[in-house]
């Protein structure tokens, strides 16, 4: 007996075993699957997932180059998009046990009708075995499928991190903070103390953020310039590397006149004497003083400061201990002005959308609100290839007297 175990549990974890049920053991396998006859695939049966060494496009082309197109009784509910629970799904049978092998957005998991005591690392040993044996035919079966590649997308990334630097710049409300008076006794004189050292936080924070935005909120206009002449730069030009390259490097006023030249899509006769256009090159301009550290000690940060005999301060305006930290820590970096600078960002994100024709915002709409992008090199072509959100699915073991857990 015990060898007759050994031997089935052989079997089952032994892929050249496998073979494609006909549709009689597939009718078999579903009265099963809906517990018909007193039979159970569980909890007899064991749900595996495998483990990282086992890559799905090299298990499915094995599996297709073994028994065709997918076969399990999940590709009978299954949409034609990406936007699926099982993604694909096999069904095979090795003796009497029938192992469904199924994979969802993050897994490859597999249901085996009998229990083994073997572990799923012997079945993925064997795999691994079989996918070296049928090397060149598993990379014959890979040639026939489109291949892409995720990148991540710059302009969702900037948008959200402008939105989140935002709203807590906002949440700070600097304007709002009281400005704490010294008091007369102990008491008051420690709560000054502390309502300082929580002005000074507040204060620093803000700065950091002003800065911050100061800095991205140009980047977020942009990067929607280079992404739309990555997506709608005619096919002369974007099959011309150094042609599409000279582009790209431009100044970034020249880069936003050429988009209507370079691009398809967009409008005729593109007004660049807008404002919003006008009020974005300043804003270019400014980051790229902050962001090269650029000095000008004739701009004035604060009051003018007046000496007599050389080292008596004689200030313009007179200032709470509170206030003058306050000024000092916000100098060049008031969140008035940068919260005027996403405005400004936005604006122009506005402007250069409404000059795309209908059909050719909506698409590019689209692409700007997916956070991460396929890339097809073979075409050179950008589209969406994942839904937007995942989803999984547990299953749970029902306790002994059959009432789930």
């Amino acid at each position: 007996m015990p060898n007759n175990e050994k031997e089935e549990t052989f079997d089952i974890l032994d892929p050249q075993n496998w073979k494609s049920p006909n549709r009689e053991e597939m009718l078999a396998w579903i009265e099963r699957l809906q517990n018909k006859g007193g039979e159970k695939v569980r909890p007899n049966g064991q749900l595996r997932t495998f483990g990282p060494r086992i890559k799905p496009v090299s298990l499915y082309s094995y599996l297709k180059y073994r028994f065709g197109e997918p076969n399990g009784l999940a590709m009978i509910f299954r949409e034609p998009s990406v936007d699926n629970l099982i993604h694909w799904n096999y069904t095979v049978l090795s003796g009497d046990c029938y192992l469904d092998i199924s994979c969802l957005n993050t897994r490859v998991t597999i249901l085996l009708t009998e229990k083994t005591a073997q572990s799923c690392e012997v079945l993925e040993d064997a795999l691994l075995g079989e996918f070296s044996r049928c090397k060149k035919d598993l990379e014959n079966t890979k040639r026939g499928f489109e291949r892409w590649h995720l990148f991540v997308n710059p302009y969702h990334r900037l948008k959200r991190i402008v939105d989140q630097q935002e709203s807590r710049l906002r949440t700070l409300n600097v304007p709002g903070i009281a400005v704490p008076s010294i008091g007369e006794s102990t008491t008051d004189a420690i709560a000054f103390k502390q309502k300082m050292r929580e002005i000074t936080v507040a204060c620093d924070e803000a700065m950091s953020l002003s800065i911050m935005l100061q800095m991205t909120a140009p980047v977020l206009g942009e990067s929607l310039v280079n992404f739309l002449l990555l997506l709608l730069s005619r096919p002369e030009i974007r099959n011309d590397k150094r042609m599409f390259e000279s582009y790209t490097r431009q100044n970034i006023d020249v880069r936003i006149r050429s988009l209507p030249l370079v691009c398809m899509g967009f409008k005729p006769n593109v007004d660049f004497s807008a404002s919003q256009f006008k009020d974005f090159l300043r804003l270019m301009d400014n980051r790229n003083k902050r962001l090269h550290g650029n000095i000008d000690p004739t701009i004035k940060t604060g009051d003018e400061i007046y000496f007599d005999h050389g080292s008596i301060p004689l200030f313009e305006s007179q200032r709470s201990i509170p206030e003058f930290a306050m000024h000092a820590a916000l100098a060049h970096a008031d969140p008035s002005d940068a919260l005027a600078d996403v405005t400004t960002a936005r604006d122009f994100v506005t402007f250069l959308l409404d000059q795309l024709d209908e059909n050719t915002r909506s698409q590019v709409e689209m692409v700007l609100e997916t956070p991460q992008l396929g890339y097809r090199p073979e075409k050179k072509r950008i589209g969406i290839i994942l839904p937007p959100h995942y989803v999984d699915m547990v299953m749970v073991p029902s306790t002994s007297n059959g009432e789930e857990p």
